[in-house]
């Protein structure tokens, strides 16, 4: 479980810091929108094949809990495959 908790906050984080890197580098910007999509279909893959939901206490003992289960798999590979549209509109332009 302790790999599925750091691959949680990288995949948290990613998003955030690959879209300051594109309005930093904007040349790369196609390949760091498809590396973002292909990490939430692998993200997503391994979340629907969890056996036990994860729980992540935010915020200390605030009551905000984010709870990762394989039901909530259907949601990251619909963010993937959003991310894959926009990036085929990246590749149009």
């Amino acid at each position: 479980m302790h790999i599925m908790n750091a691959l949680t906050i990288i995949w948290i984080a990613l998003p955030l810091f690959i879209g300051f890197s594109i309005y930093l580098l904007p040349s790369i910007c196609r390949y760091l929108a498809l590396g973002v999509a292909i990490v939430s279909l692998v993200y997503g893959l391994k979340t629907s094949s969890l056996s036990a939901a994860l729980d992540f206490n935010l915020l200390d003992n605030f009551g905000v809990i984010l709870l990762i289960d394989n039901l909530s798999g259907f949601f990251y590979f619909n963010q993937c495959f959003s991310n894959f549209r926009g990036y085929s509109l990246l590749l149009v332009q």
